[in-house]
């Protein structure tokens, strides 16, 4: 298996994880964190599974489509976006373990975003080089 197809799968089990935590326990999610809708978070989680079941079924194909992991790899930096802007907002994430928390996942999300787009460049890369032969 790929390094780009790991990638998604780390991606998936992250998106499914985390999925998980906001739509079963989105009351416990909403103190940890603040005061961001529990409907929301609840919403959210629901969005993060069917997200990472996609990364999933992306991630099984013989050749990986390049929209599909821009998409992906797009969605990741925006959660890191979104997570840094509600941090400094001060807006859901009020607590000071949440803001923390939320920014060390936020973190850990766009290193998976850049690696996608980065390992998909690569092996991008690689294919053109291989269709060309040796220079």
């Amino acid at each position: 298996m790929n390094s780009l197809k790991i990638a998604l799968r780390l991606n998936a089990m992250s998106c499914i994880s985390f999925g998980l935590l906001g739509f079963l326990i989105p009351a416990r999610i909403s103190t940890f964190l603040g005061d961001p809708p529990v409907s929301l978070l609840q919403a959210l989680g629901a969005v993060l599974i069917v997200n990472g079941l996609h990364l999933i079924i992306a991630s099984s194909r013989t050749t990986l489509k390049e929209w599909e992991v821009v998409y992906f790899s797009l969605g990741d930096l925006v959660w890191w976006l979104g997570s840094n802007f509600l941090i400094s907002a001060n807006v859901w994430i009020t607590t000071p373990v949440g803001a923390i928390t939320m920014f060390v996942i936020a973190l850990g999300v766009a290193v998976i975003g850049v690696m996608q787009i980065w390992l998909m460049a690569t092996l991008k890369k690689q294919r053109s080089s291989a269709n060309t032969g040796p220079s």
